[in-house]
């Protein structure tokens, strides 16, 4: 496949001269000055530094924190559940989650009602 050379065309209104040769590029100046940003020293010298007063505000706000609670469940043989709570109290996760202690909770009592009907038998 090969692509042969493209017309060109000129604007509505436009009356291409006989004798049209392309146009030389040409250069354009672009200003890159931002009045924002603080200028850029290029010598070895520091740069001059700018006091600013911190904001007390700022300094003074404590963000609320997270807490993690532990817990021993003694239905479980002592198995500790760590529960990661927000400042309002909600639980954000836990481990073990309450899906797998309500699984270890059932197979638990499983095997002591097992246990109590064995024990049963041999009375």
């Amino acid at each position: 496949m090969s692509i042969g050379p493209v017309q060109s065309f000129v604007p509505a209104g436009e009356v291409q001269p006989a004798d049209a040769q392309p146009r030389a590029p040409q250069s354009r100046t672009v200003s890159t000055h931002n009045t924002l940003a603080p200028p850029i020293h290029l010598s070895r010298e520091p740069a001059p530094t700018r006091q600013t007063q911190p904001d007390q505000s700022a300094s003074e706000y404590q963000p609320p924190q997270d807490q993690v609670r532990v817990q021993r469940d003694t239905e479980l043989q002592n198995e500790l559940i760590f529960k990661y709570v927000d400042h309002s109290g909600n639980v954000i996760f836990q481990v073990p989650s309450n899906e797998a202690l309500s699984v270890k909770r059932g197979i638990q009592q499983e095997f002591q009602q097992r246990a109590t009907r064995s024990a049963e038998r041999e009375r």
